[in-house]
């Protein structure tokens, strides 16, 4: 069967039965999986904004530095631009990541950046790994902190980065920035 369920914030323990008859014996093989779908399941876009020199190239824009941009419109590619928002659709498969595809939301680019915000809710401090895949470069700020920067030009790989951070008990801030030479242009961030 083909099991879908809507993201999952728990791990969820799946187990079964599977029953055989052979040579006239009845054989019970029980099976039990844990699942977990650690991707971010809920962004919010701004882009695509302008970055002269493509996927190695870094043109820092204000939602980087200010939480009080975030309700205002900033100049893109195409003019003025805003927020918009990107979830998990419900009838992606239980393991399958969500992968955020830019060039399928802003339409094929070049030379352009894209961010994407969420916040982790955590019950108390504690180390964690952010595993980041992205086409192409990516940054990702902490709290407010630059935790990594990775600017290249490269295709896409599930959780090729690996960004060891502290989560601070509480709402904590991630912001990715994810850079665009041209062709194919995504990102999906785990939190493991």
């Amino acid at each position: 069967a083909n099991l879908r369920l809507p993201t999952l914030r728990q791990p969820v323990t799946l187990a079964s039965t599977v029953e055989l008859r052979w040579r006239g014996q009845q054989i019970s093989v029980p099976l039990t999986r844990v699942v977990a779908n650690t991707s971010v399941p809920s962004w919010t876009l701004l882009g695509p904004l302008a970055n002269p020199g493509g996927a190695t190239a870094d043109l820092p824009h204000p939602i980087e530095t200010t939480d009080a941009g975030l309700a205002k419109k900033y100049p893109g590619q195409d003019g003025e631009i805003g927020l918009t928002k990107a979830e998990r659709p419900a009838d992606l498969p239980v393991l399958a990541e969500f992968v955020v595809d830019f060039a399928r939301l802003f339409g094929p680019r070049e030379n352009a950046a894209a961010y994407a915000l969420t916040w982790l809710d955590s019950d108390r401090d504690r180390d964690a790994v952010l595993a980041l895949g992205s086409d192409d470069g990516a940054m990702v700020w902490l709290n407010d902190k630059l935790v990594h920067k990775n600017l290249m030009a490269r295709g896409y790989g599930s959780q090729a980065d690996r960004i060891p951070v502290r989560l601070q008990r509480g709402r904590n801030k991630v912001l990715v920035k994810v850079t665009q030479g041209n062709g194919a242009w995504q990102f999906a961030l785990h939190v493991l």
